[in-house]
């Protein structure tokens, strides 16, 4: 029965295409979760494994998973030159952590200033949020408190100011917007 059960999934989910239908899951579960373009987000490698448990091995903190062995697909992606893996089973797909941090993905404070620039741009457009995509959110350390902005408003603290190069899309049109931890700001390109 069992064997039977097993041999009829099989024929539902070809290797081949699992591969892909796993690979498309973990672009657009990882492009989500980063709030950008799922364009941006590309494929290093897709390997079928066996998890270990129904959290496909990648328990939330606290989570109790059943110990059952399921099928499916570690996926290996990149994204604003970090990488991520991402495990996929049938249509379900789990952004575990960047395999260089496993303690999670982007910075708390890139993704809060990326959606400050986000609204604001949204805002500036006369659109909803949902219409502006971020393509990415790159760390970065600006030489002073202007972010980088030329003719800015902002005042020149003269020590260097971590933060974010993030880059917005609308209409058919980027947007750069350059960030510390706390604010957003609109530049633009030179």
């Amino acid at each position: 029965m069992i064997d039977a059960l097993l041999i009829g999934l099989m024929a539902l989910d070809p290797p081949a295409d699992g591969a892909a239908r796993a690979s498309s899951a973990a672009r657009r579960s990882l492009a989500g979760k980063l709030a950008i373009a799922e364009e941006v987000v590309t494929v290093e490698t897709v390997e079928a494994v066996d998890w270990p448990d129904a959290s496909l091995g990648c328990p939330a903190k606290g989570e109790l998973a059943a110990a059952v062995i399921t099928p499916g697909y570690r996926v290996t992606l990149r994204a604003n030159g970090q990488p991520y893996e991402v495990h996929v089973a049938g249509a379900r797909a789990r952004v575990c952590s960047p395999r260089s941090n496993r303690e999670g993905s982007f910075p708390a404070a890139g993704v809060k200033v990326a959606g400050i620039a986000r609204r604001d741009l949204a805002s500036r457009l006369g659109v909803e949020p949902r219409q502006v995509q971020i393509v990415s959110i790159k760390p970065t350390t600006w030489p002073d408190g202007t972010l980088g902005c030329s003719g800015s408003a902002l005042t020149a603290e003269p020590e260097p100011i971590k933060g974010f190069l993030v880059t917005l899309r609308a209409r058919d049109t980027e947007y750069e917007y350059h960030a510390d931890t706390e604010r957003a700001v609109a530049c633009p390109k030179e």
